[in-house]
């Protein structure tokens, strides 16, 4: 297991109520529990108990359902349940299925469906399974299934076309002839973005409609924030795709759990805009002054450099971040507090350019720090610690400053731990770690390092090093500097492996790995029986992905 990085703007408070804890086999019960028997007919639910027994039946008698496979010891499926089962009775009055499988009993059926987390959620719709989109509260859920009884794309005419673009913040209209390849495939579309997107497609009967609004044939994108704007390329799915995506982005919007997974598809680097409300003091505790101190500031901001973000908007995001409550995150890419304050964070690399807070936040001096970045003119911005006066320890210790220069030396082998110092498993590593080293100091080419990732940025020039977890290890080959990543256990045996597998020169450190199998096999038992006693699972690393710092 790791634990998500917190200075990586991971989403935390943003990704609250969507994580789902790790599926672990348990024991075999040897009855289903009576309470759950029960529950089904209970008047306060409609929730079908589902066995590997019933589950096919079910499926075929329900064209529309919402299955919940859980674990009665999660917490997250506990919160889940009171949503669930209210959902459960509004959704009975228009046909629409819901179900759960207990998957501590019906492991075989929670298999065949690959459930790694829980709760997971999939909706069935005529025998074909999706993932759920939803939030997980009752009105979310009843929301977003009655909206799976709607046709992916609905005819439009003068009748309805004006409500109908007005439907939603993000609004699809195609005007195609009725047989088309373009129509078809427009529809084809649709159907696997319908949880994202509202789509429509002009009748061919309505031809002053289809005039009114289009010149040609073609997409148009009706949006609620912006202007609206015509998709003019070759009908293609993948482009479709990536030209929704960047169109359902409003330039200069504030940044939240709604609307992060947009900007999070689109893989373009976020321009994070921190600002301040001017609001006094006395008035903090009053909402609707603060919000509206809020909203003064940013269309003040707007004003300024609205225009010139969305000259970049196909290279860059731009979001408004509210300092004061993610004030942390500004600290970790090197801003001081003073408001407003603008840098570019690439989401994949973590790469950070951070606008000189020296100059004034004006037009133009906007417009040239962008085309700065973009035309690598301006480099990133790094944190990094001193770099150590003194080095000689078993475990070297690496800084953004002296990373390159020990890591990609080409006459060593070097294994480099990224670790956080609040991190449980970090700590857990350590004395093993520290032993490993003092082994490997009889090799010569054989380097052992560590670098604390949340005070030192990853230097990006040479290779790239994800960072998804605490901790995280990778091995840098001497001569070719090939990077492979550690992905074994934590043992002292499988490092030692992992690093004569991958070394440049043949070295064998003659080490008894039995010793080593007995104590994981002692470990595992201990942890199990820990979790088991806690009465909850360990959060699986796929879900400490989105726990994403005070976002």
């Amino acid at each position: 297991m790791k634990f998500a990085p917190k200075n990586i703007f991971l989403i935390g408070t943003l990704a609250l109520g969507l994580l789902a804890t790790t599926y672990a086999d348990a024991p075999e019960a040897e009855a289903k529990p009576e309470a759950e028997k029960s529950a089904e007919n209970a008047a306060e639910t409609a929730v079908k108990v589902l066995y590997s027994t019933n589950f096919d039946e079910f499926i075929k008698e329900n064209p529309l359902s919402l299955i919940k496979f859980y674990a009665p010891w999660c917490g997250h499926c506990k919160t889940l349940a009171p949503e669930f089962d209210a959902a459960s009775l509004s959704l009975k009055e228009d046909s629409i299925a819901l179900g759960k499988v207990d998957c501590t009993t019906e492991t075989e059926l929670c298999d065949k469906y690959d459930i790694k987390g829980f709760p997971t959620l999939y909706v069935f719709n005529k025998g074909e399974k999706f993932d759920f989109k939803g939030t997980r509260k009752a009105d979310s859920i009843i929301n977003y299934m009655k909206k799976q009884l709607l046709p992916a794309v609905t005819e439009l005419t003068s009748d309805n076309f004006d409500k109908f673009s007005k439907s939603d913040r993000v609004v699809v209209v195609a005007n195609y002839k009725k047989d088309s390849e373009d129509l078809k495939l427009f529809n084809e579309i649709a159907a696997t973005l319908r949880d994202d997107y509202v789509f429509g497609s002009i009748a061919d009967s309505d031809s002053k409609l289809a005039e009114a609004e289009f010149k040609d044939q073609g997409i148009k994108v009706y949006r609620s924030f912006d202007e609206t704007i015509s998709f003019t390329d070759k009908l293609e799915k993948d482009a479709l795709v990536k030209f929704l995506e960047n169109s359902a982005v409003e330039v200069l919007d504030e940044i939240s759990g709604d609307n992060y997974q947009i900007f999070m598809k689109s893989g373009l680097p976020l321009g994070f805009m921190f600002y301040e409300s001017n609001h006094d003091e006395k008035d903090k505790d009053d909402a609707k002054i603060v919000q509206a101190a809020k909203t003064e500031v940013k269309d003040k901001i707007k004003a300024s450099l609205l225009d010139v973000a969305k000259e970049f908007r196909d290279k860059f995001h731009f979001v408004f971040i509210d300092a004061a409550k993610f004030g942390g995150m500004a600290e970790s890419m090197g801003i001081e507090k003073k408001w407003p304050a603008f840098a570019f964070q690439d989401q994949n690399t973590q790469i950070k350019h951070v606008m000189p807070q020296d100059q004034e936040l004006n037009k133009e001096n906007f417009r040239k720090f962008i085309e700065g970045v973009s035309s690598g003119e301006i480099k990133p911005t790094y944190k990094s610690e001193p770099i150590p006066e003194t080095n000689d320890a078993p475990v070297k210790v690496l800084v953004n400053k002296n990373f390159n220069s020990i890591v990609f030396d080409e006459t060593k082998d070097v294994l480099v731990e990224l670790y956080a110092p609040w991190c449980g498993h970090c700590k857990k590593l350590e004395p093993t770690y520290n032993e490993l080293a003092e082994l490997s100091q009889k090799f010569s080419n054989v380097v052992i390092a560590k670098m604390d990732a949340t005070l030192n940025d990853l230097p990006a020039e040479k290779h790239t090093f994800p960072l998804e977890g605490f901790p995280t290890l990778y091995f840098v080959k001497g001569k070719t500097n090939e990077v492979f990543q550690y992905e074994g256990d934590r043992s002292l045996s499988s490092l030692i492996i992992f690093i004569q597998k991958h070394s440049s020169e043949k070295i064998d450190y003659k080490y008894d790995h039995s010793k080593d199998e007995k104590k994981a096999e002692a470990e595992a038992e201990a942890e199990a029986q820990a979790d088991a006693e806690a009465g909850e699972a360990p959060i699986d690393v796929e879900d400490e992905k989105v726990q994403r710092d005070e976002l």
